[in-house]
Formats: structure tokens, C-alpha cells, sequence
């Protein structure tokens, strides 16, 4: 959810079309060389209330390579290959490694690898590449492609054709950190209850009701502002029910920039309460979306620049009930990029933990504890908690509007360990 004057696009602008691999019967690796994928631990696929849309196929799948940087004195680096969506089967790619800049044999160790499977239900895999002298500022190329056409979904058939992206960039030394399975081994940095105070201005101790710098996401093409009582008398966007915070989207006049507008939104932000770099944020919510909102939790840079940005979900785009886990960075060409996966997971008005291990080398989101997607980390400065329900935008404005209309998430509690 961009926060600033940049508009969203629909995709990630990090992938082009690769070549699809005509099907072969059994498919094994290359015995010289190879260089066999060991990925990084993952957690059993999603449990099985949630629920996996009829048509995974027909949408945004496909292969991507993120970045991945080589520090001095790496002799070996493992890349992430992902997929942009979590899909019901499993796949198979093939992947090969390309001169350019850094060349095989001299700096890496060609490697083509086949046969390598990401299971249903699960993202992400790696490829491991040998490294043989330091890259300094050279590069090369892993590229991806699908070995087969998988089985028709809903009577028809969709082939997936796999991205190719520079693989392989040089960067000061990061240490590689495997999940830590979220909280295990870890120091709680800081939790709340989301009942401090909610204020529309600076104030120490208190969760703020807007972005430091506007309240509407003219950006986005949002039609409702970041109200609170404070600013916006007779609107209750931020009650407390049951003695849990509540964000509340609702029915109500705001005025803003001498514009009346219809509806309220609702947002609180931690930037006078708590920012952080790495570590496992989680939070425990219930979400209860109405058509034409979009409820999210994300992660925003302290430094006020944009992007970076980490939605770990949202959660009604274009009215698409699933969640949504994105992140929007500059690339090594100074290019904004956004790269996103669905995940078969719908809100049911239950409690659930939605988290993020964040470390140097890893994105991972969680539900529940269990992880549902992972992705190469580009993101290496503090940052501030967003939650918030906004109306329109990125969804169809509401159709069906009634008296009591309202979109929430209710807030049980937010812990960040480190």
C-alpha cells in the first residue's frame, strides 16, 4: 500500500518471459557440473482452512529470480527463485547459469540444474552456485524455465513461462541468517496492546491516526481520509471494543482540502512509539473486510523516503478477497519495483497472527506460524508499523452501503523480537 506520491502499477516490472521447456518423462540433474539446491528450511505448507482459489493457474503465476548479492569472501550463494503466487501442486523449472560480466569458470562455477521442484502450498526454493574469486562489481545471470505444462486447470491449459533476471551483484558483507523459526531464540524488543493514546500529531507514547506527511492517498486514488475524533468530531475510528482496540472504516462525512468526502478510514502508525530493523514482527487481529476495502499491515522507513515499503498483508485488492504480501524497493538501476504474491488465505472473522521474520537475507511471511511465502530481503534500514483499513483506491469504491457499514480489524496485540 504505497504511501507516498507514487503510484502502484499491477506488476512487478522484474520478470520477462522466458522460454517454455516442451515436456520430458524424467527429468534429472546434469552430473558435470551441478550444483544441487539445498533451500532454506521451510514450515509445513498452510493448514488447510485456507482456503485455495478454483482457477490458481489463470492469474498472476510465473517465476521470479530476486536479486541476490555475493559479499567478499562468499564461495557460495544460494538464489531464491519464487513464485508470484502460491499454487495448489507442485512445479518443476530447470535453471542455468550465464556469463556476463563475471564469467564460468573464472568467477563461478557454471550450473545447470534440472528437475528442481517447489511443493504445493510453499514459494520459494533456492539454487546454490559455487563462487570462485570475488565479484567486486561483476555479475552474471541465473535464468529459469518451466519443464513442463502442467495439468489443465478448470478445462484449459496454462502454460507458465519462467523469468530471467541478474542473479548474481556484489555487496558489503551481510550475514546469511536462516529463519529462526520467529520468536525461538529471540528477545522481545517491544509489544503493545494498541491502547495507548491515538493522536493526529506528533506526541511521544502515542500511535499516530495519519501519514507524517497527508492523510488521504491521493496516489492511490483513495476516496476516504485517515480520520479521528480529534480532527474530525462525531467520526469513531478507533473504538475500543471489549477492551481491544478496534480500526474502523465507516460511513461518515470527513472534510478534507476543502472536499467533503463519504466515507472515514482508519490508520494507526508507530513512528513516536517504536521503530526497528530485522527481527520477528507479529501481530494477532481480526479482520472483518467489507466490499471496496482494503485492511493491511505494513512496514514503512523511518527516514520517510519511499520506497521502501513491506505490505506483509493486504487484504481486498480490486476486491480480490485473498491475501496479498508485496514489497515495493529501487532495484541496482535505480528503478522502483514492485513484486507481490498472493496467498491462498481468506479472513473468516476469527482471530489469527499474521508475521514477518525479517532478516538480512530473508523476507518470510507467516500465518499462524507457518510460513506461507519467502523472498530475498532488499531492505536494510529501520522502519515504522502501519495498520490501517482503507476505503477505494486499489479496490472498487463500496456498492452496498447501509447504516451500520463498517470494515475493521479488531487488535488483540503487536510484539516485534529481536
Amino acid at each position: 500500500m504505497a504511501a507516498l506520491a507514487a503510484c502502484r502499477t499491477d506488476g512487478s516490472g522484474a520478470e520477462t518471459t522466458g522460454e517454455v521447456i516442451a515436456p520430458v518423462a524424467s527429468p534429472s540433474p546434469v552430473k558435470e557440473p551441478t550444483a544441487i539446491a539445498t533451500p532454506p528450511p521451510l514450515s509445513p505448507p498452510v493448514a488447510e482452512a485456507m482456503s485455495v482459489q478454483s482457477d490458481p493457474l489463470a492469474g498472476n503465476a510465473g517465476l521470479m529470480v530476486n536479486e541476490t548479492y555475493v559479499a567478499a569472501g562468499m564461495r557460495s550463494v544460494d538464489v531464491p527463485v519464487c513464485l508470484k503466487e502460491v499454487l495448489p501442486r507442485q512445479l518443476t523449472f530447470d535453471a542455468l547459469t550465464k556469463n556476463d560480466t563475471a564469467k564460468e569458470g573464472q568467477d563461478f562455477v557454471r550450473t545447470q540444474v534440472r528437475g528442481l521442484n517447489i511443493p504445493a502450498g510453499r514459494t520459494c526454493t533456492s539454487v546454490s552456485i559455487p563462487i570462485k574469486a570475488d565479484l567486486a562489481n561483476k555479475k552474471f545471470d541465473l535464468t529459469v524455465s518451466w519443464s513442463y505444462n502442467h495439468p489443465a486447470v478448470g478445462g484449459a491449459d496454462y502454460p507458465i513461462r519462467g523469468g530471467s533476471a541478474d542473479a548474481v551483484k556484489s555487496m558489503p558483507a551481510q550475514p546469511l541468517l536462516p529463519s529462526a523459526g520467529a520468536r525461538n531464540g529471540r528477545t522481545l524488543a517491544w509489544s503493545s496492546n494498541f491502547l495507548e493514546p491515538v493522536r493526529p500529531t506528533s506526541a511521544p507514547g502515542s500511535w499516530r491516526s495519519r501519514f507524517p506527511q497527508h492523510r488521504l492517498q491521493v496516489a492511490n486514488r483513495e476516496i476516504a481520509p485517515n480520520a479521528d475524533p480529534i480532527t474530525d468530531p462525531g467520526v469513531d475510528t478507533h473504538p475500543i471494543r471489549e477492551g481491544k482496540r478496534v480500526i474502523r472504516a465507516h460511513h461518515a462525512p470527513v472534510r478534507e482540502g476543502g472536499a467533503t468526502y463519504d466515507y472515514a478510514a482508519s490508520m494507526m502508525q508507530s513512528l513516536d512509539l517504536h521503530t526497528g530493523q530485522y527481527g520477528y514482527i507479529e501481530i494477532r487481529a481480526n479482520i472483518s473486510r467489507a466490499q471496496g476495502t482494503i485492511p493491511a499491515f505494513w512496514l514503512l522507513p523511518k527516514s520517510l523516503a519511499w520506497p521502501p515499503e513491506i505490505d506483509i498483508f493486504e487484504f481486498g485488492l480490486n476486491d480480490d478477497s485473498r491475501m496479498k504480501s508485496t514489497v515495493h524497493y529501487i532495484d541496482s538501476t535505480k528503478a522502483k519495483r514492485m513484486e507481490g504474491a498472493f496467498i491462498p488465505f481468506v479472513p473468516d472473522e476469527e482471530f489469527h497472527t499474521y508475521g514477518l521474520d525479517w532478516t538480512p537475507q530473508w523476507l518470510i511471511t507467516l500465518v499462524d506460524g507457518k510460513e506461507v511465502h519467502r523472498r530475498h530481503n532488499p531492505f536494510h534500514e529501520p522502519m515504522y508499523i502501519v495498520v490501517n483499513v482503507a476505503v477505494g483506491g486499489l479496490a472498487p469504491a463500496p456498492k452496498t452501503v447501509t447504516p451500520d457499514w463498517e470494515s475493521t480489524i479488531t487488535l488483540d496485540r503487536i510484539e516485534w523480537w529481536k
